[in-house]
């Protein structure tokens, strides 16, 4: 059965004032657009008409960097950097069960569909519960773009923090899977999800730093022979960027360049410590830069360096990663925060001196 939607204004790509349109939907596709005097044919087609008038239609949101599970952990924030934050998130994290994984994927649904979202990246951080992830994606409605991640080193280990015995041994649990169950699994998913309609594998290295060169070499092999995008953060912390710039002195977005990591089809949440030099080889490999402002200010990350990436033509999106470091996943809230951000580094650097009348 079709039906229409009447008289909203469409807000389309390109600009320009919106204009009345018709809107047909035949199971759950758009099936055709209307404007002006076409209308009344699309509209004959119908089997109900919704009259939108003094509403506007508009595409559809993609949050492009979302943890899921973090929707169990709302109200969790606390106000320390990343690398401290983390503990505390890991071990709650530890608490989730497949029922418990379902819950928060299906609130966080909720809440993004009503917000506007109609697609989601969901950077999946708990591999063994990875079933009952993908079968609440399936339940949920939106488009959604599946990267559980691969990682086999701790943050704690590579940058020395001491723990206590008791502490590492519940933060690190079982262990990472084995560089074969990894590579097994991706395999599986893979041929669960061909032709699958809404939800689609991305391989989700978590970080470059947190993977082994036998993970790095992994990660290209699976990409090339499974044909998968690929999704991971990169360079969050000015922690992560000296370790990192000591890890590999030429820099890592070069280390994953001469190891052949940087591809179109390539996204990396946060960028916020890129060098200028770093950057200009993510535009040049076609790799886009996923902005969460929200997230970076709750955590104290910094600024991420939105208009030099726009200056290089690198493609941008928006997340609004975990509920548990950005809040809501409001993306009306995220446009407002990646626009006027950048506008302190203006104000700093180019806007004159306010001269103040004397009173």
């Amino acid at each position: 059965m079709a039906h229409a939607i009447a008289n909203a204004a469409l807000l389309g790509h390109g600009g320009g004032a919106p204009r009345p349109a018709a809107i047909l939907i035949e199971g759950e596709r758009i099936s055709g657009i209307a404007h002006g005097d076409d209308m009344p044919d699309l509209l004959g087609r119908a089997a109900t008409v919704h009259d939108a008038r003094g509403a506007v239609a508009l595409p559809g949101f993609v949050n492009a960097h979302h943890h899921s599970y973090g929707d169990a952990l709302r109200g969790a924030e606390n106000d320390l950097p990343l690398e401290l934050w983390a503990f505390f998130t890991v071990a709650w994290g530890r608490a989730l069960d497949a029922g418990m994984m379902r819950l928060a994927i299906l609130v966080g649904a909720a809440e993004m569909l009503r917000a506007g979202f109609t697609a989601v990246l969901d950077h999946a951080p708990h591999f063994a519960l990875r079933e009952a992830a993908l079968g609440a994606h399936r339940e949920s409605g939106l488009r959604v773009g599946f990267a559980p991640m691969l990682h086999d080193l701790h943050d704690h280990a590579l940058m020395g923090f001491a723990l206590p015995d008791d502490l590492r041994e519940r933060l690190e649990g079982a262990g990472f899977p084995a560089r074969e169950a990894y590579a097994a699994a991706f395999r599986e998913l893979a041929q669960a999800l061909r032709g699958d309609p809404r939800v689609r594998l991305l391989l989700g290295p978590n970080a470059p730093q947190r993977c082994s060169p036998a993970l790095l070499s992994l990660w290209r092999q699976l990409r090339d022979e499974l044909a998968l995008p690929v999704h991971a953060h990169l360079l969050e912390t000015r922690a992560q960027a000296v370790l990192c710039r000591r890890l590999w002195p030429g820099g890592l977005v070069a280390e994953l360049a001469r190891q052949g990591l940087l591809a179109p089809g390539t996204s990396f949440a946060h960028c916020v410590w890129a060098e200028p030099s770093e950057l200009d080889l993510l535009a040049r490999h076609g790799a886009v830069v996923v902005h969460n402002p929200a997230s970076n200010l709750m955590l104290g990350s910094g600024i991420m360096p939105y208009a030099a990436c726009a200056a290089r033509g690198i493609v941008l999106g928006l997340g609004s990663d975990s509920a548990n470091t950005g809040g809501r996943a409001d993306p009306f809230e995220g446009m407002r925060l990646a626009t006027m951000l950048p506008r302190r580094s203006v104000a700093r650097s180019r806007a004159p001196r306010p001269r103040w009348p004397t009173i």
